[in-house]
């Protein structure tokens, strides 16, 4: 009976996060609106004549190609309507999808589509349990369209990479320079990882002395170190680095935005391994569903040096960000820990084949029901989990999402009634702020010339925007 009981936790447990989880954040999803990039970035829309414009547009304040098309490609133009809303859906999607591919790749693609689809639920339930509110990534739509599709490209990057190492074949490499571009395009710091990454791949192919390969990865090396030069030399990097100081790269000091970012990063690896137990979360849990599966060849260099490279790719979303603008976004942190996920789940899948190779006979059988039990009760009940999922509960609850949603769409018809008029429209202060929608740059300021106002009156065709108190507009 015990037997069948736990034979049915996996499905369970999908249902548990679908259920608690998922279906919530596609619910509340239908109350998102834009923040104040988007109002810049959807006018650009309305006065461009195609995607290829757009992007071109927007390369001009940020060298990163591939991110900047797939804002254009994928940004709504309309904040009225509900690109806004599903934007938040494919993000989701997206995630979950690529998840089920970095396990399956990971597992030599031998689980079945429900081992995939646990694997995968288990990664976005421990993402979602420590991501912070209120600055997710997968509500802020303009910012995670670009974000996400850089993290994409990297995993798809490292995915053709590996397969070429086992495959070398011309569709395989021609496939893997795609990637290399699209990766290397997304943002300078998955640019910097693929430099590294292709640098150490060819030393190692250099020290094994793999001289079919060696020609090949040496000209990889070289067209994602020109990419890195393209992006850190672009003018919209220039520009951006422009607002935070006149100096250049080089001409900066490097040790005290070090230390800040290395402080910023022992404070949330404490949060992300502490207080989480992530270790002993699902994630690596569930690795015993696939014991009897092959795996990659987990003792060769360059898995290792993927596992660290996306390691310390999470610490350079704290100190990049730091050294060329002044400050780390919500974003910049909900990157990091996307990357400290990819490499800390690949460290652990190495645990987990090591602790199958080294005691698989000497663990009964009988232990592994509870342990399974025992990893997904961590996922779904430990504190720091509870509090997103709180905050989400609670803000479908109170109707909290449903009255912003009403003041935001208060706010646009009051934009539309002054388009064209030389009066200073005055909006009051969002009463009601959704844990899970809220971000500050949804917020106007009081001093019409903010950044945020000007891009929201830019956007509706009206002289100036700015906020009010209750008391005032009365």
């Amino acid at each position: 009976m015990f037997k069948k009981i736990f034979a049915w936790l996996p499905s369970v447990y999908a249902i548990a996060v679908i259920v608690l989880v998922l279906a919530p954040l596609c619910w509340i999803a239908r109350y998102n609106h834009a923040s104040a990039d988007d109002y810049e970035v959807s006018r650009l829309l309305l006065h461009t004549r195609s995607i290829w414009q757009t992007t071109a547009v927007l390369m001009q304040r940020s060298g990163h190609w591939t991110g900047c098309f797939l804002q254009a490609l994928f940004q709504p133009v309309y904040l009225e309507g509900i690109g806004f809303q599903l934007v938040p859906i494919g993000i989701i999607l997206t995630l979950l999808i690529i998840f089920y591919l970095g396990w399956s790749f990971l597992l030599c693609w031998t689980i079945n589509f429900r081992q995939g689809a646990l694997l995968s639920l288990s990664s976005f339930a421990v993402f979602f349990r420590l991501i912070e509110t209120p600055e997710q990534i997968i509500f802020w739509s303009m910012c995670a369209i670009s974000y996400i599709g850089g993290y994409v490209c990297t995993i798809l990057f490292l995915i053709t990479l590996v397969n070429y190492l086992h495959r070398q074949n011309f569709l395989n490499y021609a496939i893997l320079i795609i990637t290399t571009l699209l990766a290397a395009g997304s943002s300078a710091i998955a640019s910097l990882l693929v430099v590294i990454l292709c640098t150490g791949v060819w030393i190692y192919a250099l020290y094994h002395r793999k001289w079919q390969i060696f020609l090949p990865l040496f000209l990889l090396t070289l067209l994602s170190l020109t990419a890195l030069v393209l992006i850190i030399n672009s003018p919209g990097t220039l520009n951006r680095m422009a607002e935070y100081g006149s100096q250049s790269w080089l001409e900066r000091s490097w040790q005290q935005p070090a230390i800040f970012a290395l402080n910023m990063y022992r404070h949330y690896l404490a949060k992300w391994l502490g207080d989480s137990l992530f270790m002993l979360s699902s994630l690596a849990v569930v690795i015993w569903l696939v014991e009897k599966r092959p795996a990659i060849a987990f003792s060769s260099p360059v898995v290792w040096l993927i596992s660290f490279v996306m390691l310390a790719g999470s610490y350079l979303y704290f100190f990049i960000p730091q050294l060329a603008v002044g400050y780390i976004a919500g974003r910049h942190k909900d990157m990091a820990l996307l990357l400290f996920l990819t490499g800390g789940s690949i460290l652990l899948f190495q645990a987990a084949c090591w602790l199958k190779q080294q005691f698989a006979d000497s663990i009964p059988a009988k232990w592994l029901p509870p342990l399974l039990l025992a990893g997904m009760l961590l996922t779904l009940t430990f504190p720091e989990y509870i509090s997103n999922l709180r905050f989400l509960w609670e803000d479908i609850r109170s109707r909290t999402a449903a009255k912003y949603d009403a003041q935001i769409r208060r706010l646009y018809q009051a934009a539309r009634l002054y388009a064209g008029k030389p009066d200073t429209l005055a909006v009051e202060a969002l009463q009601a702020r959704p844990f899970m929608l809220y971000v500050q740059d949804s917020e106007l300021e009081a001093d019409p010339s903010n950044w945020k106002n000007r891009a929201f009156a830019s956007y509706f065709g009206i002289a100036a925007v700015r906020l009010v108190q209750k008391q005032e507009k009365e």
